[in-house]
This record gives structure tokens, C-alpha cells and sequence, in this order.
């Protein structure tokens, strides 16, 4: 038996219509995805940023050169997700990232297989240098667990970086500014000057940014400070308490002292810069994750702050001085006899005394 086949016409306006709605269906998902995209990246860089106890937050730089060869390539691969393991490990607050797309997004995938787990991914802040930064790398960044954007600007440029800014907001990142200030005008700025900033940057930029980081430029060589040190302005606890403001730590060598430095100025916390590691050979990123993660180690312990880094860092220099001065305390104090009297002194050689030497 023969069915005959029943066909129907539909109107061409309706098959506009029905894919009219289902093309508006899909930028529906697709926006209500990049709102719980950015919104979870806002709530996890304020959470890892913020310090109600009162603890500095600390965030290492990470700088991937590109390998040269395919072998090396494939290497640095299996390096990036050991020192992905290594910061989380080490308990950073968050992490700046300065790779390739495709760098950034192996960092993030052993991050994203840690989720669950204790201690959990660790936020991740990818730089942007501008028009350098696709929206298609935006998004991928985004889609692959990149919680923020950091933009370094200065003072009269907040506007040259507007649209960028936008375009990151529109892929699901959180812009983090930061600003590069010359020694100069931090010296002259107080809690209000700060406060003041943070408001520029937020009608600026039609936004609060989740986090302001602050870049003091060192003098010159040929302009020298009064004391030889980097002022930071003063931060405010109600802005703190706000909107974490964190300050780079770009000094080589002393590291702990900066960061005592940082939290007495009022900072929430520090980006501890690339321009602080030891001269590395070019070997690979895995010897950088290890110094960043006994670094951190060691400043968040309750003992380094007293002892264990800064013995690393300082005693070493001094370490013959303070032997000499303690020596010379202990012969002065008499405890072990009076070295001024007759060394011959109560030696009876007749009740079997010997004198050897």
C-alpha cells in the first residue's frame, strides 16, 4: 500500500519569524552566560583580594616567554601546569599572568581541575596590551576561567583605554587598573588623593573597578630621593574596606621589608612583581613558580617575619658582624672569668695543675 505524502507550504514570513526568535533565544543565553560569567569573576577577586583579617593579600607575576622550537614547546607545557599547581599550593591570593592565549589557557585548565578541591583555583589576571587583545581572545580567556583584566595607565591616559576596557567587560573580565604614578606625586599624596582616584576611574570607565592596583615609578638615575626609598601614598581603612587597593612590590632583594612597608601605608595587599626574582638561567617557567611559592610560603608564615625569610635575606650580609659583637658582649659581661688578672693566676702547679700552653 502506497501512503501518499503530505506536504505543507509554510510561509516564508513565518520561517523569518521562527528564526528571528531562535537567533534572539541564543544572544539571550549567551548574554545571561557572560552576566554569571562576570559576575562570579567579581565575587572571586573580591573575595581573594579582600583581607578582613587585616592580612596582607599577596599575588605573583608570571612572565612566559614564548619557547622557540616545537620540543620546547611541549615542555613548557608540562612546566606551566606545575607551577600552576605550585602557586595554588602555596596559598597566593592571585595571580598575573603576562603569556599567550594559548599559555594563559593551560594555566587555567589545571586550575579549573583543582575546583572542589583544597586549596582551591586561584584567580587569574591576564594583561592586555591594548589593541593586542581580540575579542576573540577576550572571550576564550574568559570561557576558560580568567577572572580579570589588568591595564597599566597613567594619570592623563585613563581615556586612551575606554574601549578596551569596555570590550573586557563585555567578554565577562574584570578590569583591574593600574595606575603608574611617578615617586614624585606619591610623595605628595594623601588618604583623599586616593579616594579621589578610584572615583575618577569609576566615571570613567562607567564601572567600579573590582581592584585598583598602584605602580610608583622609581626615580631616575639622575634624580636621587632624600632618603633613597619609594613613598607610598596612604590609603584610607573605609576605602580599603571598599575596594582592595593593592600596591606593586618591584624591588630586588627585599621583598619583606616592602611588604611591612605596603601594610603599614594602608595597602590591602601586593602584587609582587617579576622584577623581584633572582636572575634566573633560561631554563624554564618551573624555577620561577618554586621561588614565587617559597616566597609566598614564607611571608605568610607566622615565623618569617621574625626569622626564617629575612635570615634568607639579610643576616647572611652581617652574619661576622653580629658573631663579633655577641663574642665581644659575653668576654665583657664576665661570664666566662675575668680576662685583666695574671692568666697564671690560681694555677697550683704542686696540687697537679698543668699548664699546656
Amino acid at each position: 500500500r502506497v501512503i501518499p505524502l503530505v506536504t505543507m507550504t509554510v510561509p516564508t514570513t513565518l520561517l523569518l519569524t521562527l528564526s528571528s526568535l531562535l537567533c534572539l533565544v541564543q544572544v539571550s543565553v549567551s548574554l545571561s552566560s557572560v552576566a554569571e560569567r562576570s559576575q562570579l569573576a567579581r565575587s572571586r577577586l573580591h573575595e581573594a583580594l579582600s583581607s578582613p583579617s587585616g592580612k596582607l593579600t599577596l599575588s605573583p607575576e608570571l612572565i612566559i616567554d614564548d619557547p622557540d622550537d616545537p620540543t620546547a614547546i611541549l615542555l613548557q607545557t608540562s612546566e606551566i601546569q606545575k607551577v600552576s599547581e605550585i602557586i595554588r599550593t602555596s596559598k597566593a591570593n592571585a595571580v598575573y599572568i603576562s603569556a599567550s592565549s594559548t599559555a594563559v589557557r593551560t594555566f587555567l585548565t589545571e586550575q579549573e581541575a583543582a575546583r572542589g578541591s583544597f586549596p582551591g583555583p586561584v584567580p587569574v589576571v591576564v594583561y592586555c596590551g591594548g589593541e593586542d587583545c581580540s575579542d576573540e581572545d577576550l572571550v576564550q580567556l574568559s570561557e576558560a576561567g580568567a577572572a580579570g583584566l589588568s591595564v597599566a595607565m597613567k594619570l592623563d591616559s585613563f581615556d586612551e583605554h575606554v574601549e578596551t576596557c569596555r570590550r573586557a567587560t563585555e567578554c565577562g573580565l574584570q578590569l583591574i587598573p593600574e595606575v603608574i604614578i611617578s615617586d614624585e606625586t606619591a610623595r605628595t599624596w594623601n588618604e583623599k588623593d586616593v579616594s579621589s582616584l578610584v572615583d575618577t576611574l569609576t566615571s570613567t570607565f562607567d564601572l567600579e573597578p573590582v581592584s585598583v592596583l598602584l605602580t610608583i615609578e622609581a626615580l631616575s638615575d639622575s634624580e636621587e630621593s632624600s632618603d633613597g626609598e619609594v613613598t607610598l601614598p596612604p590609603v584610607s581603612r573605609e576605602l580599603s574596606k571598599k575596594i582592595p587597593i593593592l600596591a606593586s612590590i618591584n624591588v630586588p632583594g627585599d621583598i619583606v621589608d616592602e611588604t611591612v612597608l605596603v601594610k603599614a601605608a594602608g595597602f590591602t595587599g601586593a602584587v609582587l612583581r617579576a622584577s623581584c626574582l633572582p636572575q634566573f638561567p633560561k631554563s624554564g617557567v618551573e624555577p620561577v613558580g618554586r621561588y614565587w611559592g617559597a616566597c609566598i610560603a614564607d611571608l605568610k608564615s607566622t615565623r618569617s617575619k621574625s626569622f626564617s625569610f629575612r635570615a634568607k635575606n639579610k643576616m647572611e650580609k652581617n652574619v661576622m658582624t653580629e658573631w663579633e659583637k655577641y663574642g665581644k658582649d659575653v668576654v665583657e659581661s664576665g661570664a666566662i672569668g675575668d680576662f685583666t688578672e695574671d692568666a697564671d693566676a690560681g694555677i697550683d702547679t704542686s696540687g697537679g695543675d698543668y699548664k699546656g700552653f
